[in-house]
């Protein structure tokens, strides 16, 4: 399922999957229902999960900060894209189970 809702936003969003997303996609995924419409509670829940912090979002200023502070926590190296190993953090988080391996397939097919 992951495998292809990323095939779907990658091909809608004319993306390099093998790239990954950088911010701006990212905030335009996370707040358009691409991939499903993400709370700000979700948001907040996800954000805590990864870092053990809450983050306040109590309105769209907020929204935006909330949004980049996930982009930021998972951009490991900070190249500004969210690649393969990058958005496994947040897949985790939104259900995704399996080894390294599997997410390397999920993630190539």
């Amino acid at each position: 399922e992951w495998t292809k809702e990323y095939r779907f936003l990658c091909a809608k969003r004319l993306i390099d999957g093998k790239r990954g997303l950088e911010m701006k996609r990212f905030e335009e995924v996370i707040n358009d229902g691409t991939v499903g419409v993400y709370s700000d509670n979700e948001l907040q829940a996800l954000y805590r999960r990864m870092t053990g912090q809450n983050l306040e979002v109590k309105d769209s200023a907020k929204r935006a900060e909330a949004v980049s502070s996930v982009f930021k926590e998972c951009d490991v190296d900070e190249d500004g894209y969210l690649n393969m190993r990058e958005m496994k953090r947040i897949a985790v988080h939104i259900g995704f189970v399996g080894s390294d391996e599997e997410w390397r397939e999920e993630y190539n097919e």
